[in-house]
């Protein structure tokens, strides 16, 4: 497997969130981390899952379970006034074939829940 450094300097951020987002719970420890990423976020997942436990080594975290579910693309057609599942590949409405100019969701990189 190659290493992304994309992918290392998430997961270095994931780091620096969890650890200052947990600085009062330091005793304890951190079984299961749950993220949520986007299918438009530029993240490839499985290089995201092997540089993990790469950048969690010698941390509270190294011991973690990574979790993630991926969020589904969407945009909005204002031609059509609704809301549209795409692809990376072709941003236009399935329906009237116009380009989609409002991603609604699907870029976001989230930490949705820490288990302790």
């Amino acid at each position: 497997m190659w290493l992304n450094m994309h992918e290392i300097s998430v997961c270095q951020s994931i780091l620096a969130i969890l650890e200052k987002r947990l600085e009062h719970n330091s005793e304890k420890k951190v079984k299961i981390i749950h993220l949520a990423i986007g299918e438009l976020s530029g993240i490839e997942l499985d290089a995201l899952r092997f540089a993990f436990p790469i950048v969690m080594q010698h941390t509270r975290f190294e011991t973690a379970t990574l979790k993630i579910t991926v969020i589904p693309a969407l945009g909005f057609c204002e031609n059509c006034n609704k809301s549209v599942k795409i692809s990376s590949a072709f941003r236009c409405c399935s329906d009237c074939k116009k380009p989609i100019s409002k991603l609604i969701q699907g870029d976001e990189l989230l930490i949705k829940e820490v288990e302790l």
